[in-house]
């Protein structure tokens, strides 16, 4: 009987697999077609559509509008991020203590139109809007969430007896949780990061209110494009976010791996 439930949950979680990744596998496909229209299965293959996509400068625009919010993003949420989670794992009772951490995860609650919405009517009057400063204060409130949990699991793991420790001994609160607690949630930083790039990276419906034109995202433009006209550079696009995200992922698990079979060699030196 336990077998049978085994290969039951087996075989639904590879259906539930396939049907998240199959759309993502069919687009990478079309990507390499030849044919000046979107088809599936391609009749020819080749680097067609990828070749349009680096010699566009509108893309390229797009592109580097991306790269940049997503980079930037990425350092400042998991800087706040990093010390928000610090915070609020001493801080484990107190409404306000919950509240704030029910702030944090309003973001990832509410509708992302919603949002969209309410920064657009907070950024016009301020001129942040089509921006890469509004873009990149709309993307931090995104990707804190992601990085403020992710980091507070592995602080959560830590010993908090060794931080007290380096303070009695002379360092700051500040040196001691940078010398002691910091190597130890480096893992648990990394994920953080690469969550809060992924969330910036891909976001696509805050874009719609607050970028345009020069200034628009590669999400933005991907839309732009799919109402204006049906080209199969879209896919070659699609290919490549696709592509780096899954990048980032596979290095992210490969140095978790690593680590962990030699956790000596990444061990930070006395």
């Amino acid at each position: 009987m336990a077998r049978l439930q085994r290969i039951c949950l087996t075989v639904l979680a590879s259906a539930v697999l396939l049907f998240l990744t199959l759309p993502s596998v069919i687009v990478v496909v079309m990507s390499f077609s030849t044919s000046r229209y979107l088809e599936f299965p391609p009749q020819h293959y080749g680097l067609v559509w990828y070749r349009s996509f680096f010699t566009s400068r509108e893309w390229l625009a797009a592109l580097g509008m991306s790269l940049r919010a997503a980079l930037i993003t990425m350092c400042l949420a998991t800087a706040f991020g990093t010390m928000l989670a610090r915070v609020l794992a001493f801080r484990k009772s107190g409404r306000g203590w919950s509240l704030l951490r029910a702030l944090l995860l309003a973001p990832v609650i509410v509708p992302a139109a919603l949002t969209g919405a309410g920064l657009f009517m907070l950024f016009a009057p301020l001129g942040l809007v089509n921006t890469l400063t509004g873009v990149v204060i709309a993307h931090l409130a995104l990707a804190l969430p992601f990085v403020v949990f992710t980091v507070s699991a592995g602080i959560a793991a830590c010993d908090p007896d060794l931080e007290r420790v380096a303070e009695t001994l002379g360092a700051t609160p500040a040196m001691a949780f940078w010398t002691v607690t910091l190597p130890q949630i480096r893992l648990s930083l990394l994920a953080g990061a690469v969550f809060a790039f992924i969330a910036s990276f891909d976001e696509s419906v805050i874009a719609q209110f607050l970028t345009r034109g020069a200034n628009a995202t590669l999400p933005q433009k991907m839309f732009e494009h799919l109402n204006e006209e049906l080209d199969p550079t879209i896919a070659a696009v699609a290919g490549l976010v696709i592509g780096l995200t899954t990048i980032m992922l596979v290095a992210g698990f490969l140095f978790y791996s690593v680590r962990s079979k030699n956790p000596r060699r990444y061990a930070r030196n006395p």
